[in-house]
Order: structure tokens, then C-alpha cells, then sequence
């Protein structure tokens, strides 16, 4: 069994445990983190002994400029260090090298109560305006009630086990992001918030950051939005002037990395990363009631080369959605989504586990899923679009692989009648017939789904609905397996107008050039 380092920073690291699972290991094991710290002469050995059932772990409490040794065990053996004098021999070690730090400032020293009550934003915010380069902001045990942070470039932010950030349910109490901002000469001007596409002022997330680069946030700790039907949930998001936050917001940042946290009861988005390149995140959960609206939990909006592992949502909406924009953003800043892995995550409940859409006018390339668990979504595989996304919304090597599902109502759908937006339900958008090809028609090109076991499932096994004037160009699907519940229950398959609830229903495609299928078997019949 190999086990590989993902990350590594001053005080934490990312390994994945290769057992063959996808997010909990086969067996949980047994952790032996020995360490040389460097800068002590006089007591220079750690050693602890840790436990993991996760393919992605995350170590959290080391020591800075410190030389570990990781010993995976299995979590019946008696190893108490990273020596030969241990009865049985590890499964796999790793070895790495902690990064330097300079200090930590503890938000506590700077005025923070953590009691819940008082205002914590200042004190929070004066600590990560004093950073230094190399050093920590710690926010440990404890509730800090804040109206949104604002995080800089070069900043390591830890919110410990214990810690609690509450973002205040008081709209007029967090700052407005304006949409636009105009330069002086009038040359140009710069967008700082968006709302679903297109540039619309909103209020300030929990935790946003505009422009910052190499920004490290992490921990055990809970981030809490406290939305709920009292507040932000009865928000009417067809008619208003300024968004609801999102819990996190990154605006134009590079190499942005998130690990751990816990994140919960978001108002809206939970993550939106925009604009964003080298963004990676490990291992979070994000919590928000099934029944909450807009609450995804992961949006990368034109973000190129990242990684999601080991994440786990239980939500209301998609699990992660990705966009890339709505045609004006699209047109004016040319921006696309691509080169994005996400693997061993756990997707539960919500509208869809890995959704494609809807708003994608700069395209989407080069997306893989792997090695994940859908858990009681309505949909699996989800890419949604419409008319009027544009000619640069393109989507085009786009990949799914080992996959499992279960109780996923509709495990395999594309659907580009969507009916989103105010003009969702017109005849431009909804019309069966073909429309002329022109500068609002998206394009769907290659689409893999390779082993794949979907049990229980209930509508249909798969639903493609193509443009009549521009079909899906392919799609293949290898070692598929779906089975129907027995109890299953007709529904909508996709959201677009005209179409019939189904049930039982296998691979239903309309407005595709090409399917091919090898080795797909669909409640117990090989299908041709």
C-alpha cells in the first residue's frame, strides 16, 4: 500500500492513503507521526500516535522547520514509534520536511473575546492586517461573532478545533461588495462581486479575499453562516439590489489552499472560488439543511488547475457546480474553467453531486471525477445549459470515473433546455425545434463515464437532451451498471419544459451524434 504527501505547509500536511477506497479507507488505521524538530536541541524527538479511517488525511498540529516520519499501520498493531524495534512492519511510511515560520499572532492578543457575543472583527482583522511573511494567524477555541473578513496575500490562517467564526445575521451590518468599479480615466473598470454570472453587488462573505495570492487557510474548526428561514433564506433572489454572502468568496487569487473546516447554514454559495488559478482544497465539510435554497456548496467560477479532494457535502443544492460565467462576463473577460481534478469526496443529498453548469459561457475543459461516492442526490452526473450561454461556451474533455452511487434518482443526465433565468421558460429557450446556429448557441463535445455501479436509482438510468440545431457531438460510457429500486417512483429527470416524469427508464437520448456503449448493463440486461 503506498501512501502519498498531497501538502505540506509549517504546521499541517495532506496525505492520501492508497488502500483502493475512494473516501473512507477499507479499515481504519493507526498513525505513527515521529519528529525530528530541528530548531530544539533539547528535546528534539515527537512522537504521537494518530488514527485515520479517510483517504485524504490531513495532519494538523505539527511543529514548524520539523523532519517527520509517517507510519501507516493497521489499527490493531501495537506500533508506538517509527523504529524496528515495532512487532509488525508498517504498511507504507512517508517522510517529510515542515516549512519555516516566524511567529504566531494569536487573534486573542490583539482584543479577540471569543465569547459569541462581542464583535470580534476588528481584533480578528487587525492580526491579519500585522502578518508578516512566514507567519501564523491562530484563531483558537472559541465562538467570534463577526459581520466578514477580509484575508491578504502571503496570510497562513488557522481556525483551531474548538473555534467557531459566526458571521452576523445583520445584512446592514456586513459591507457591501459593489459589482463595478470604474477607473478614473474611465479606460476600463473592475469587477469585485458577482451574482450568479453576471456582475451584481452582493455583501461580503464570511471570509473573502480580492487579489490575495498564496493564502493558506485550515483547521478543525467550524465557519457559521447561521442562515436559516428567519434570515437569509426568505431572501428573494429574483428581485434585489444586493446578494446575499457567500460564506466563502475568492475573487482573482492564485495559489489559494483550503483544508479542513467545517462550513455551515451559507445564506448562498458556500464556496465560490472566481477568477481564481492554482486553487486547491482537502478535505472540508460543508453542512447546510436539505431543504435550504441556492446553498451549493462548492462554485468554481473560471478557475484553472485545481484540485478538490476529500471533500464531503450534505446539502440542499448541487453538491459542486461548476461555471465559468454568463455571457457578458464571458465575452468580456474571456475566461473558462479547465484543468480540474476532483476525487475521493463524498457527495450526499442535494440537487446534483458534480454538476456542469448552468452558467458556463467561457467554457469547460478538462475535468476529471474519480474515485467519489454520491449518496441520495437527485441527479449524479449533471450538465445543464440552455440558449443564449454563447459560442465560447464549449464543453469538451470532460470525464467520470469510478463512481458510486447510491440511491442517485437520475444517475447520468445532460440537458441543455435547462430553465434557468428570467427568460428560462420562452420559446428562444424551450423550443424543441431547431433554432438558427449563431453567436447565443453553446457546444457540447466529449463526455466520458467509465465504471460506474449505480444502485437504487429511480427515474432513468441516463437522460441526454441535445440541441437539435448543434446535437451533443459524444459521449461514451464504459462499465456502467445501474440497478432501479424496487419502490421507485416516476420524476422530472431534468429540469426543462415538456418533458414527461419517467421511471424505471434506461438510456434515453435525443439531439446526439454519437453513443458508445461497452459493457453497459442496466437493471440486469447488457444494453446494446
Amino acid at each position: 500500500m503506498e501512501t502519498s504527501l498531497l501538502y505540506i505547509s509549517s504546521r499541517v500536511a495532506v496525505i492520501k492513503i492508497n488502500d483502493g477506497s475512494k473516501y473512507n479507507t477499507k479499515q481504519e488505521y493507526r498513525l505513527v507521526v515521529s519528529g525530528n524538530e530541528l530548531s530544539n536541541t533539547i528535546s528534539p524527538i515527537i512522537n504521537e500516535i494518530r488514527t485515520t479511517d479517510k483517504v485524504i488525511t490531513p495532519l494538523y498540529n505539527l511543529k514548524p522547520n520539523t523532519e517527520y516520519t509517517v507510519c501507516v499501520y493497521t489499527y490493531d498493531s501495537d506500533a508506538t514509534c517509527a523504529n524496528k524495534s515495532n512487532s509488525t512492519a508498517p504498511l507504507s511510511v512517508i517522510a517529510f520536511r515542515t516549512k519555516y515560520e516566524t511567529e504566531t499572532l494569536n487573534v486573542k492578543s490583539f482584543g479577540a473575546f471569543g465569547d459569541g457575543v462581542h464583535d470580534d472583527t476588528a481584533a480578528i482583522s487587525a492580526a491579519i492586517m500585522c502578518a508578516a511573511k512566514d507567519s501564523r494567524v491562530l484563531i483558537p477555541e472559541g465562538k467570534y461573532f463577526t459581520h466578514g473578513l477580509f484575508l491578504k496575500s502571503g496570510l497562513k490562517l488557522e481556525i483551531a478545533r474548538g473555534a467557531e467564526i459566526i458571521l452576523t445575521t445583520k445584512a446592514e451590518d456586513i459591507p457591501i461588495l459593489p459589482a463595478v468599479t470604474p477607473y478614473y480615466d474611465e479606460s476600463d473598470d473592475r469587477i469585485l462581486s458577482s451574482w450568479e454570472g453576471n456582475p451584481l453587488s452582493t455583501r461580503a462573505a464570511a471570509l473573502t479575499a480580492i487579489g490575495a495570492d498564496n493564502v493558506l487557510i485550515y483547521g478543525e474548526g467550524v465557519i457559521n453562516g447561521q442562515a436559516s428561514y428567519d434570515n437569509w433564506w426568505t431572501f428573494d433572489k429574483n428581485h434585489f439590489t444586493v446578494g446575499r454572502p457567500k460564506l466563502l468568496y475568492f475573487l482573482n487569487c492564485n495559489c489559494l489552499t483550503l483544508i479542513g473546516l467545517t462550513l455551515k447554514d451559507s445564506p448562498s454559495w458556500t464556496i465560490h472560488p472566481q477568477n481564481c488559478d492554482k486553487l486547491s482544497i482537502y478535505c472540508t465539510e460543508v453542512q447546510n439543511p436539505k431543504d435550504s435554497p441556492n446553498t451549493d456548496g462548492l462554485d468554481p467560477e473560471c478557475v484553472t488547475n485545481t484540485k478538490i479532494m476529500g471533500m464531503h457535502f450534505s446539502l440542499g443544492d448541487d453538491c459542486i457546480a461548476i461555471k465559468s460565467s454568463k455571457i457578458y462576463l464571458a465575452n468580456r473577460y474571456g475566461k473558462t474553467t479547465s484543468d480540474m481534478i476532483i476525487s475521493n469526496c463524498l457527495m450526499e443529498y442535494g440537487h446534483g453531486a458534480v454538476t456542469v453548469g448552468s452558467e458556463i459561457a467561457g467554457g469547460v475543459f478538462n475535468v476529471t471525477v474519480k474515485d467519489c461516492i454520491f449518496h441520495d442526490t437527485d441527479r449524479g452526473l449533471r450538465i445543464k445549459t440552455r440558449r443564449g450561454r454563447g459560442e465560447k461556451s464549449v464543453i469538451d474533455a470532460v470525464s467520470f470515473e469510478n463512481i458510486e452511487m447510491k440511491h442517485v434518482l437520475a444517475p447520468f443526465t445532460i440537458n441543455e433546455f435547462y430553465f434557468c433565468d428570467p427568460d428560462g421558460h420562452t420559446p428562444y429557450v424551450q423550443d424543441k425545434n431547431p433554432a438558427p446556429v449563431d453567436y447565443r448557441t453553446p457546444t457540447i463535445k466529449r463526455l466520458s463515464f467509465k465504471n460506474i455501479d449505480a444502485v437504487d436509482a429511480e427515474y432513468c438510468a441516463s437522460y441526454f437532451l441535445g440541441l437539435p440545431e448543434k446535437p451533443i457531438e459524444e459521449v461514451s460510457m464504459e462499465n456502467i451498471t445501474v440497478t432501479f429500486a424496487e419502490n421507485a417512483k416516476a420524476g422530472d429527470a431534468i429540469m426543462a419544459d415538456g418533458i414527461d416524469k419517467v421511471c424505471k427508464a434506461g438510456i434515453i437520448a435525443e439531439n446526439v451524434k454519437h453513443i458508445s456503449k461497452k459493457n453497459v448493463v442496466i437493471d440486469g440486461k447488457l444494453v446494446d
